[in-house]
């Protein structure tokens, strides 16, 4: 039996959060604030939450609770994915507590998290990008990087521990510069 979308949505935030079974109606209820209760129990074709996201921004559209502009679909898939972001005083604190054993494992963590909430636009980079780059590296080497990834790395390169550097997830934008795919 095929899920509706808000119920495929919710199962998957609680999958990919530190919420809980418990929290499903005040979750439901936060989202269809949002987005509208219109078309919600249309079935969902995809388990995947980015692509869930993208659904819920999409009936929010049809639903008129946001304009069909790039600009707001962009910022309430950013409210939407923010269900699963942890608090910017927890991810730091992962991160410094991973960078203790392993600076490398902190960054991709932190790398990962991006990825996971849509903060790093994965698929828009992949349109953009050539195929034959690798993504991470190419982040890694570029100014498409954000801006708290590229304090952690100037950080990363001093000989000493370094003082811990504020994280804030919500903030880190994804700046891209057209490139001409051959």
């Amino acid at each position: 039996m095929n899920q509706g979308i808000l119920d495929a949505f919710v199962t998957a935030v609680i999958a990919a959060s530190d919420y809980e079974e418990m929290d499903r109606i005040y979750l439901k209820n936060r989202i269809m604030s949002r987005v509208g209760e219109e078309e919600l129990d249309a079935p969902a074709h995809m388990a995947d939450l980015i692509a869930l996201k993208d659904q819920m921004v999409e009936i929010a559209v049809a639903n008129s609770r946001i304009q069909d502009s790039m600009a707001t679909k962009d910022s309430l898939g950013a409210e939407l994915m923010d269900w699963i972001t942890p608090s910017p005083s927890q991810v730091n604190h992962r991160f410094w507590e991973t960078y203790r054993q392993s600076r490398e494992e902190a960054i991709a963590d932190f790398y990962a998290l991006s990825k996971r909430n849509d903060y790093i636009k994965v698929k828009a980079i992949a349109q953009i990008l050539p195929l034959k780059q690798r993504l991470p590296t190419v982040l890694l080497k570029s100014p498409l990087i954000c801006q708290n990834l590229k304090k952690i790395l100037k950080t990363l390169q001093r000989p000493s521990l370094p003082k811990p550097v504020i994280i804030q997830p919500a903030n880190c934008a994804l700046k891209m510069k057209a490139t001409k795919v051959a």
